[in-house]
C-alpha cells in the first residue's frame, strides 16, 4: 500500500511516499507546464540529494516532462553510501522507483508514463529497476516504462535478471569509480544496440556543473579516492541523447 501527504510551494511539490514498511521517502515534483505530462523519476548518487539532481529535474520539466526527485536516504538517517554502498542496497530503491511511479499515476498530473534517470548509486538501482522482476517478486507488480543510467557500477551481468524495459547507460571512459568494462558487459547481454553510449577522456560524474573534485567512494571493493569531473562536450550530447529517449519511449 502506498500513500502521500502533498504541500504545494509555487512549482515545487514536497511530499512523503509511504511502501508497505514503515520508511518514508521523501521527493520532491517539478510539474510540467502543460499537463497532464509524463513523468521521470530523478534517482540521487551515493551523496545524497543535491544540486545536480535538482538542476537535472528543471531540464526535464523544460523538455515538457513532470520530474520527481526521489530522496532514499534523508528518512532513513542516511546521509552518505559512498564507501559503505548497502547503507541503502540499490534493490530497496529500485523498489522505492517502483513505488514512487506507482504514487504519480494516480496524481491527475500524470499521464501514467513514467521513466527513471539514476546516477552513481542511484544508476545502479536503475539497473534493477530495468528489470521488473525484482519488483514483481517484492511488490507483485511493476511501474516503470523506460529507464536511463548515468555511470552505475554493473557488477557482473549474471548478478542481473534480464531486461524488461527499455533503458539507456552512459559511461566515461576515464570513470575510476565504476569503470565501464563491466557495463559493456552488461550492455552486449541486454542487446541495448544503440543506447549504450561511452565519452572519450570522460570522468564520473561527466554530466555535472562546473565540478572538478576527488572523494572517497568504494567501487565494490576497494575505497580509494575517485575523481568527479565536469565534461561540458560529454554533457551535451548526453543529454540530446536523453531527450530523445525519452521522447521517444514515454510521449
Amino acid at each position: 500500500m502506498l500513500s502521500a501527504c502533498v504541500t504545494t510551494g509555487g512549482s515545487v511539490d514536497t511530499l512523503n511516499i509511504y511502501n508497505k514498511s514503515p520508511t518514508q521517502i521523501g521527493a520532491e515534483v517539478f510539474k510540467a507546464d502543460k499537463l497532464p505530462a509524463p513523468t521521470v523519476l530523478v534517482m540521487h548518487g551515493c551523496g545524497g540529494v543535491d544540486a545536480h539532481h535538482l538542476q537535472w529535474a528543471n531540464q526535464l520539466q523544460q523538455w515538457g516532462f513532470n520530474a520527481v526527485v526521489i530522496d532514499s536516504f534523508k528518512s532513513r538517517s542516511v546521509s552518505s553510501a559512498c564507501t559503505k554502498v548497502m547503507n541503502v542496497p540499490p534493490l530497496q530503491r529500485a523498489i522505492d522507483a517502483h513505488l514512487a511511479a506507482k504514487w504519480v499515476m494516480s496524481q491527475e498530473w500524470s499521464e501514467k508514463k513514467v521513466g527513471v534517470i539514476g546516477f552513481s548509486h542511484g544508476a545502479w538501482a536503475t539497473l534493477y529497476a530495468s528489470t521488473q522482476q525484482d519488483a514483481e517478486r517484492e511488490i507483485g507488480a511493476s511501474y516503470l516504462t523506460s529507464a536511463v543510467a548515468f555511470y552505475p557500477y554493473c557488477e557482473t551481468s549474471l548478478n542481473f535478471l534480464s531486461r524488461k524495459i527499455p533503458l539507456q547507460i552512459h559511461m566515461g571512459q576515464e570513470d575510476n569509480w565504476t569503470p565501464a568494462t563491466m557495463c559493456k558487459d552488461l550492455a552486449r547481454n541486454w542487446n541495448l544496440a544503440d543506447n549504450y553510449f561511452e565519452y572519450p577522456r570522460a570522468h564520473h560524474g561527466f554530466d555535472r556543473l562546473n565540478t572538478d573534485q576527488s572523494v572517497q567512494g568504494t567501487d565494490g571493493g576497494a575505497t580509494g579516492m575517485r575523481t568527479l569531473r565536469s565534461d561540458p562536450e560529454a554533457n551535451k550530447v548526453a543529454r540530446a541523447h536523453v531527450r530523445h529517449f525519452f521522447d521517444k519511449t514515454l510521449r
